[in-house]
């Protein structure tokens, strides 16, 4: 965790995530816009402090918003808001930010999106919608998208290639012993999917994210670089036990010169191929001086059958 950081903020954290990753952001909280409005062309960001009736008042500042252009021509503005908790947010405020950015960007859609992340259990929600009518007719309506991380599964997260997913999922919902798992697997994946310079930025977020102490530290590090090594030896010998099974399957069935054999010849030849191939990983890893038990974490296999027994001389 690097010095220098006391000034940190989760408003200042959230607003720089989506200034970093605007398409990743929307990809999340909009996951199905470019079904509706076609594919996306350019993305920029309006003015934070919206513009006064006077110059003498005081300007109302919003998080972040997106003005998303799509390549039919059409267009919209997701205004996104962070808050830490329930109490400091108020829909009225945020039916302001909306209303200035309608009349900025006038005829294009403003979709208001709040985004809770604070980790308390809500006995009540908070108010989602203002609506004002009389003499049977309504004169303003207004609500927003509501989203608090807590309430998404973390292991949900897991298969993702969206960094800011990652990165916000020491936020989310997982058991209490699983903090330093999902911090460790935030940072593995960010590693993969962002660049050096982005993913030194957010790690220093993920640490905020996940409480993480200099305590902590070293056993955090020591999870990432064990996962490390899990995932990229996983998908060696998968890769390579499936070639091999192919290959052992398709000849046994072309030798046998039918259509079932074939089939039975592949179903077996796979079978015995990708056990083939990991014990060829298996052992090779042993001989580079991975440990045993990593070793048969990542393949599956037994003791016995990676060092089988060496026949003694009578």
């Amino acid at each position: 965790m690097e010095e220098g950081n006391n000034d940190f903020s989760h408003d200042s954290g959230f607003k720089n995530l989506v200034l970093d990753f605007p398409r990743e952001t929307i990809d999340w909280l909009l996951p199905g816009v470019e079904k509706v409005y076609g594919k996306i062309v350019s993305l920029s960001f309006p003015l934070q402090e919206t513009k006064k009736q006077k110059l003498t008042d005081k300007g109302r500042r919003n998080d972040a918003a997106i003005y998303i252009e799509f390549e039919n021509g059409k267009a919209l503005v997701p205004l996104m808001e962070h808050k830490g908790d329930k109490y400091s947010f108020s829909i009225y405020k945020m039916a302001h930010y909306a209303l200035d950015l309608a009349e900025h960007f006038e005829g294009v859609p403003i979709l208001p999106i709040v985004v809770f992340t604070d980790q308390e259990e809500w006995r009540n929600d908070v108010q989602r919608e203002i609506s004002l009518g009389a003499f049977g007719a309504r004169w303003l309506y207004f609500t927003f998208a509501r989203v608090k991380l807590s309430e998404i599964p973390a292991r949900l997260v897991a298969g993702s290639k969206n960094p800011v997913k990652h990165i916000l999922s020491p936020l989310m919902r997982y058991d209490k012993e699983d903090r330093l798992v999902v911090a460790a697997d935030a940072y593995v994946n960010l590693s993969r999917l962002t660049d050096p310079i982005r993913f030194r930025k957010y790690t220093d977020y993920i640490d905020k994210c996940a409480n993480i102490d200099e305590e902590e530290r070293e056993t955090l590090e020591s999870l990432i670089n064990e996962e490390e090594e899990v995932v990229m030896m996983k998908q060696y010998w998968l890769e390579k036990g499936e070639k091999r099974g192919e290959e052992r399957g398709i000849r046994i069935g072309e030798e046998r010169g039918e259509e079932r054999g074939i089939k039975i010849g592949e179903e077996r030849g796979q079978e015995k191929g990708k056990k083939e191939g990991l014990l060829e990983a298996a052992r090779g890893m042993l001989a580079e001086g991975v440990e045993l038990k990593v070793i048969l974490r990542i393949t599956g296999l037994s003791k016995e059958e990676i060092e089988p027994e060496t026949p003694t001389e009578d």
